[in-house]
């Protein structure tokens, strides 16, 4: 039970070549000025994830553009962290329940 709103939990295969779980929290913001388009949002995500060496525990800088449910991020992890390199990624797509 409880609320798992702004939640993640997954699956990929990461740049080692290894499966990776992880859990995440995001927290997003809509600046509030009158020439910012209301569809993108600027947050932070604290994620958790397995398959690199110590586990990934960190937080990533984040785009998230939505329309309606659906949205896509941009994520950056701008240093390493043990043997994750600093990365920018991009989450095609992804939906809200």
């Amino acid at each position: 039970a409880g609320d798992w709103k702004d939640w993640s939990v997954g699956v990929y295969v990461n740049s080692h070549d290894r499966t990776s779980l992880y859990v995440a929290k995001e927290w997003l913001h809509q600046p509030n000025v009158s020439w910012w388009p209301r569809s993108v949002h600027l947050g932070v995500l604290a994620v958790a994830a397995t398959g690199y060496k110590p586990v990934l525990v960190g937080a990533l800088g984040e785009v998230v553009l939505r329309f309606g449910k659906y949205e896509t991020a941009f994520l950056v992890q701008p240093v390493s962290v043990g043997d994750s390199p600093a990365v920018i990624a991009w989450q095609v797509f992804r939906v809200q329940f």
